[in-house]
This record gives structure tokens, sequence and C-alpha cells, in this order.
């Protein structure tokens, strides 16, 4: 079965360790998490990439009628986040507004559109693993297909690095959504470059930062 999920978009400043940006100018988003999204669903590693990296095709909206805007340069799962460096064919006037929209922040988000080869019934995992849930699949063993630019994302946007106000309220709702993830949460916070307003910036204060969101 083939799917699209949306997921924020991640302007990456630093990139992160173990993905080394190969070109200049390009854009490195946060394709996929393990993350609930709206339709309940949680897509999970491995990822199949051998045929994408063949074909590294960056659409707008999942539209396979027209020609790709971009490619993705660099693509490779980093810890459980599947991560991809893309670059816009700004001579095409689709990817230049693209590009345009992305840097003035006028769009931010990204769609991965996939092949799963395992699905499992959140419902029917054991009630302690971290992603069972009363509706929702469980979808692993993934081929991707293509990524896309899109208008609406699926899921609060605990990547997206626009603004310190925008970031510390999209962890807050993660939190308090799924404290499971506060391994995850913590980790996006260690990651970014300069510390935003609200957030503690030793590591020693993240106890306090966790128990005043409910973690």
């Amino acid at each position: 079965m083939t799917h699209k999920r949306e997921f924020s978009c991640q302007i990456v400043r630093e990139v992160p360790i173990g993905f080394d940006r190969t070109k200049e100018g390009t854009i490195v988003v946060l394709a996929s998490e393990p993350v609930e999204d709206r339709y309940g669903d949680i897509v999970v590693p491995p990822w199949r990439l051998d045929s994408y990296r063949q074909n590294p095709v960056v659409l707008v909206s999942h539209d396979y009628y027209e020609l790709p805007i971009a490619r993705a340069v660099q693509i490779s799962v980093l810890g459980d986040r599947l991560l991809a460096e893309i670059e816009v064919d700004t001579a095409d006037p689709r990817g230049a507004e693209v590009a345009r929209k992305v840097a003035d922040g006028f769009l931010s988000a990204v769609s991965v559109g996939f092949r799963c080869h395992r699905e499992t019934p959140r419902s029917r995992l054991p009630e302690d693993d971290v992603y069972a849930g009363k509706g929702g699949f469980l979808l692993a063993d993934n081929e991707l297909l293509e990524i896309s630019f899109c208008s609406v994302p699926a899921l609060p946007s605990a990547g997206v690095q626009r603004s310190a106000p925008d970031l510390m309220r999209d962890l807050e709702n993660l939190l308090r959504a799924h404290p499971e993830h506060r391994g995850r949460v913590e980790g996006i916070l260690l990651s970014l470059p300069t510390p935003p307003e609200g957030r503690p910036a030793p590591e020693d204060d993240l106890d306090a930062f966790f128990s005043t969101h409910g973690a």
C-alpha cells in the first residue's frame, strides 16, 4: 500500500552531527520520524532507500504527473529520523517559487510518499510497547518513493527551527501528548545551536524544563 504522510520541514542552520551537508545552498529537512500523525499511524525505520537513491525526486504536493522541482542529493536515517539534503532546481520557475517560499518562511512542510511492507495495528501491540495505541497502524519496513513540499503538515512541528517560541510551543505540545518521547525532546533541545528564549541552556536544567511541562 502506498502512503503519503506530511511532516514539519526542518530548515537546519546547524547540520546534525553525522549528517554533513554536501553542497552550498541546499535545504536539509527532517522527512520523517516515529511520532503519531493525524491518522493515528506511526512510521518507523527501517527505510528502504536504494530505489529512491536511483531516482531521488522531490515533488510538489505528491503530483506524480508534474516534473520534479528538486532532488535529494543525500538521504539517510540518523537514529530514528529520516533526513534529506535537497537541491532545488531554481532554473525551473516552480522550483524557484518553492525555494523563495521556503527561504521566506511561507512554506515549511514536507511529505513522504512511501510503500509500506509491514503494517501492524497499534491496538494489537503489547500495552507496554511505546508505539501501542487504540487506533492507527505501526508502519515499518517502508520503501521511500518520493519527498514532496506541501502546504499543510500533519504533525506538531517538533523540528521547526524558524523561531524559538514556535519550537518551544511545539515541544511542549509533543511532551503533553506523548510523555514517553521525553528522550527525543531532550535530544532536540540539546542539538540546538543556540539557546532560544525559554530553553534551559545548561544540561542540568532540563529536569526543571520537563517537570514544568508535565513529563
